[in-house]
């Protein structure tokens, strides 16, 4: 990546500041029922850093390590959503198909402002990936196995949020729910004829219409 602070940093940023997002929403839903405990908060407290504040990039980023810190933040954001989800579950399992229609609501808010609609199954993955965090440009984890003009599947290869939920003794099968969730969400308020699926094997797959 870049010395400078230029387009690929803001689109990353962004990414994260999304990320935030999301866990802002999971957390203000858990504390409406009663789901989080001082405790957890203590723990996160002592653990983590906070989420990035509501200032411009360049006022934050460490401009003589650009790329390190930018990995940094992507580490505290996912390692820290991931020990709020793993805590809201302990206290209760049920709530997550609450937190599948958080994500969802807020695939449909980001569908909902796009102003440009994808046009082939290729664009779309690029669209949901404009907005999904999987690490850094660099790391390459989504490897495309189909491509034509009506479908496109692809698989998450290799897991870059493994790492993260093994860190706190979590399950990172959730976050693949949550992901599937956000992703189905997207495509459907976008182009409500195209279908997404997620077969066992892992494969992700957009199809232009409903075969």
């Amino acid at each position: 990546m870049s010395l400078f602070v230029g387009p690929i940093h803001h689109w990353l940023f962004s990414k994260i500041k999304l990320a935030e997002e999301i866990e802002r929403e999971v957390i203000d839903f858990a504390l409406s029922k009663h789901l989080l405990t001082p405790n957890v908060f203590e723990v996160v407290k002592q653990k983590f850093e906070p989420p990035t504040p509501e200032t411009p990039l360049e006022s934050q980023i460490d401009h003589e390590n650009i790329h390190t810190w930018l990995q940094h933040r992507i580490l505290q954001t996912e390692t820290r959503m991931a020990f709020f989800i793993t805590e809201i579950l302990k206290s209760n399992l049920t709530t997550k198909k609450d937190l599948l229609i958080i994500y969802k609501k807020n695939a449909e808010k980001v569908a909902n402002n796009l102003h440009e609609v994808p046009s082939n199954p290729e664009d779309m993955l690029q669209s949901i990936h404009h907005y999904l965090l999987e690490g850094m440009p660099c790391d390459q984890a989504q490897r495309i196995i189909e491509k034509n003009e009506s479908k496109i599947a692809w698989l998450y290869d290799p897991c870059l949020h493994k790492q993260y939920w093994d860190t706190i003794n979590g399950n990172v099968h959730h976050y693949y729910d949550f992901r599937k969730a956000w992703i189905q969400s997207f495509v459907h308020h976008l182009k409500p004829s195209w279908n997404y699926k997620l077969n066992s094997q892992g494969i992700h797959q957009i199809e232009s219409e409903v075969m």
